[in-house]
């Protein structure tokens, strides 16, 4: 992704190999993030070209890329102390509301994956196939048998953003809450959505387990969620396995890319650090 000016403005210029996204799942992800901006989220807008292209195939000898123009969303990354206010968590948590209420109504021109089908977890997988770290590999198989177990409906699953951290929102003067990079955006149970929110704040936190400061953040993201849109008590008591879940999914994400040498070396030692953040979480 490279950060570019056009006519005055500053745009965001996305290269995507065909071994991470194919066409139609980018065609996919942009559909849905146009559909967004239509019905008033603040989202990216699509950039076209000369030729009215929003999504355009470019290659360059044996290499090929789809290449996307967005334009900027404004506004300043939540800090950690404005991400654990109750007034920002409520306005997440309806903002989150309002994206499952479209996304419930959505009718797609392509589909994106599935959570089971999605690159990270195919490459979870792949890594907990030879690791040595059989306790984390037995919750991971569990985790995925839950969630395969859990009943699917129109209310609970649908299209929905993946990784909504912090550093994927921009809050503006007025506290509106924009959101980028749908690049993860795939099928799979809103309450997810949700768990990533309170997942990623304990991230940034290094928090060791879900306690009651977790369970504050999540009454206040439900609190702002259901002013918009109704959810289960049970759907509730399944964001902490969600939790577990992303996890789980990234300890061997992680462990995958380790096996591969493929981190460039500036980010190693943040990806161990993330790996044993997880381990200590789920083991400790």
């Amino acid at each position: 992704v490279y950060r570019c000016q056009r006519q005055g403005k500053t745009v965001f210029l996305r290269f995507t190999t065909p071994l991470r996204r194919t066409k139609a799942q980018i065609e996919a992800e942009l559909h849905f993030l146009s559909h967004l901006a239509e019905a008033g989220i603040r989202v990216p807008h699509l950039i076209p070209n000369h030729e009215g292209q929003t999504q355009i195939t470019l290659k360059e000898n044996s290499h090929q890329y789809e290449v996307v123009v967005f334009s900027e969303v404004t506004g300043v990354h939540p800090t950690v102390e404005v991400t654990q206010t109750p007034k920002f968590l409520e306005s997440l948590g309806a903002l989150m509301a309002t994206m499952h209420d479209i996304s419930q109504k959505y009718e797609p021109q392509t589909f994106r994956e599935h959570w089971f089908e999605e690159r990270g977890l195919r490459h979870a997988l792949e890594a907990a196939k030879t690791t040595s770290h059989l306790p984390m590999r037995k919750k991971l198989e569990k985790s995925i048998a839950w969630i395969q177990r859990l009943e699917k409906s129109p209310n609970t699953y649908g299209l929905v953003h993946a990784d909504l951290g912090a550093m994927n929102m921009f809050v503006e003067t007025d506290d509106s809450i924009g959101i980028i990079d749908f690049d993860d955006s795939c099928y799979h149970f809103f309450a997810f959505d949700l768990a990533i929110a309170i997942y990623s704040m304990a991230f940034r936190l290094k928090k060791p387990h879900f306690d009651e400061l977790e369970q504050n953040w999540l009454k206040h993201l439900i609190k702002g969620y259901r002013r918009v849109r109704s959810i289960t008590d049970e759907e509730i008591a399944q964001i902490p396995q969600f939790i577990d879940f992303a996890c789980l999914r990234l300890f061997f994400w992680v462990e995958y890319h380790e096996n591969l040498n493929t981190f460039h070396e500036t980010q190693i030692t943040h990806a161990l650090q993330m790996k044993q953040w997880v381990f200590e979480r789920l083991m400790g």
